[in-house]
């Protein structure tokens, strides 16, 4: 929820057209507690490189946080901008499928 709390996904939450292309979300598993992030696509046909690419920096971005890894800055920045490429092709490459 937006406020830290964790809770179930629901259908309704993924059918609802609430006029969002895409958005990511902090998930975990209940049982084993594993996290990682979920970028759901609400529409896949406007979902072009600007948000793809935005939904994968919100990515890079927890992956960086949990594991204490710098973004860098311009002059050290090549490890985090390639993370972000390599989320933003696996995310490309499901939106072309739904498409």
């Amino acid at each position: 929820t937006d406020s830290g709390e964790a809770s179930d996904f629901l259908e309704e939450d993924f059918n609802k057209d609430n006029g969002v292309t895409a958005s990511t979300f902090i998930v975990f598993d209940k049982k084993t507690k594993q996290g990682g992030t979920l970028v759901y696509i609400f529409q896949p046909k406007r979902a072009k490189i600007n948000i793809i690419c935005h939904e994968s920096a919100h990515c890079a971005d927890f992956i960086c946080q949990t594991f204490g890894l710098s973004k860098g800055n311009y002059e050290h920045g090549e490890a985090y901008a390639y993370l972000i490429g390599w989320i933003a092709e696996c995310v490309e490459s499901v939106v072309k499928k739904r498409k």
